[in-house]
């Protein structure tokens, strides 16, 4: 297949399938809560795609990652340990704009809206309540 076409379905079905692991593993798990040990269990799947993809295509589509972003950014936020932990919590409960650019930038996050950063941090098991 010509490289245009290669990097079109690329993105395409790895944006759906990130979009549906980051559905169903993480924003809508019911019930449960994830420690932050499985939190670094998402970021590391998270890697072994963008990984098994790199890999798979072999340098015909530069930017591997930019599709598998918005769960790698998730499993950033879900694996954070202590103080940066209680910073990104703070940061979104208060709903200071300031705090949330900080909390980005700290976490390196581009692609999650405040409302999803809010959800994802709710998930954990030891966030406030």
């Amino acid at each position: 297949l010509p490289a245009p076409v290669v990097i079109s379905l690329y993105r395409k079905i790895a944006e759906a399938l990130a979009s549906h692991i980051l559905q169903r593993q993480v924003l809508y798990r019911g019930r449960s809560r994830i420690s932050r040990l499985e939190g670094q269990t998402v970021l590391e799947e998270a890697n072994l795609w963008v990984e098994a993809c790199r890999m798979a295509l072999a340098g015909s589509v530069r930017r591997v990652k930019s599709p598998w972003e918005r769960l790698l950014e998730a499993g950033r936020l879900l694996s954070l340990t202590g103080d940066a932990f209680e910073q990104a919590v703070n940061a979104v409960r208060l709903g200071n704009e300031q705090e949330g650019k900080k909390l980005a930038e700290a976490a390196d996050i581009s692609e999650l809206s405040t409302e999803e950063i809010a959800q994802i941090l709710s998930i954990r098991e030891d966030y406030p309540r």
